[in-house]
């Protein structure tokens, strides 16, 4: 499934525009771009990535919505880590969890280790798996005390 929206960026009135299609008048300063030559539309390459795909990866992405759509400067953002597998791990409210791969569809995500070796990828599961049961024992014992 590709979900590149077709971000599309032309310059007009000084300013860098990014549109999901060229309009007929400039949402800056209302011209008609219909006539105008000198604008030449580029496509920006789509920057978001399935979590899934990036193994032992820091992840990035919105509490709620998407970044190209619905987010804003003051939104909250979720963070996760992936493991060799591509699962995800994150923490919220909740506590460290293990989540849904198709909830991280479109994230932001930044690789921890550049080289693979199945030495770091084995270590790096067992940390992510030790958190996970440390945190589910912690919230287990703390359920039965209230």
């Amino acid at each position: 499934m590709n979900r590149d929206p077709g971000l599309i960026c032309f310059k007009h009135c000084k300013s860098d525009i990014f549109v999901f299609s060229v309009p007929k008048s400039c949402p800056e300063c209302n011209a008609d771009l219909t006539t105008n030559t000198d604008i030449t539309p580029f496509s920006i390459p789509f920057p978001f990535t399935r979590a899934s795909q990036y193994p032992c990866s820091l992840v990035l992405r919105p509490t709620n919505g998407d970044f190209l759509r619905s987010y804003s400067n003051n939104a909250d953002l979720h963070i996760g880590v992936t493991n060799s597998r591509g699962n995800i791990f994150s923490y919220d409210e909740h506590g460290l969890k293990e989540e849904p791969a198709k909830d991280w569809d479109e994230c932001l995500s930044i690789q921890c280790n550049t080289t693979s070796s199945d030495v770091f990828e084995t270590s790096w599961d067992s940390a992510l798996n030790t958190c996970l049961q440390s945190t589910t024992r912690i919230i287990t014992t703390a359920t039965h005390l209230f």
